[in-house]
């Protein structure tokens, strides 16, 4: 969703430019980890740090995105379920902590459709309800 124009003019330089002294260049830096991500936890063949610098998108089942007490939801992907395709919400027992990712998924793509995948190993959806596989948002 692109971004309001107003709101983008009231950013300070710091925010717009990513550095405080005017002239300078951003003070982070692509090889750096600001989001504190351990890339060695992750055992997802080919998923490199500079994979999670595209948006923040959470995982809804981690602890991370419910934050604040917000409910989240989620679709039902799941064939033989009753409730297949709807919304569907997350119970606060799924919810998981994702000390690998701090739940930040990364940008995917499968075959012509891109999305996120959360490649945290501890993830409610990856150990419980379709076991091996992994959440999946586009």
């Amino acid at each position: 969703m692109p971004r309001n124009l107003r709101d983008r003019c009231s950013l300070s330089w710091e925010s717009r430019f990513g550095t405080t002294t005017s002239g300078n260049l951003p003070q982070y830096k692509p090889d750096e980890n600001p989001c504190n991500i351990d890339i060695e936890a992750i055992t997802m063949p080919g998923i490199a740090l500079d994979d999670f610098h595209f948006y923040h998108v959470k995982c809804p089942y981690s602890t991370q995105a419910a934050n604040g007490g917000v409910q989240t939801y989620v679709r039902d992907g799941r064939p033989l379920s009753d409730t297949y395709m709807q919304m569907i919400p997350v119970g606060i027992n799924e919810l998981t902590n994702h000390s690998a990712t701090q739940g930040v998924m990364v940008r995917y793509g499968r075959v012509s459709k891109y999305g996120y995948l959360c490649v945290d190993d501890a993830c409610y959806y990856h150990t419980t309800i379709v076991s091996g596989s992994r959440y999946f948002y586009c």
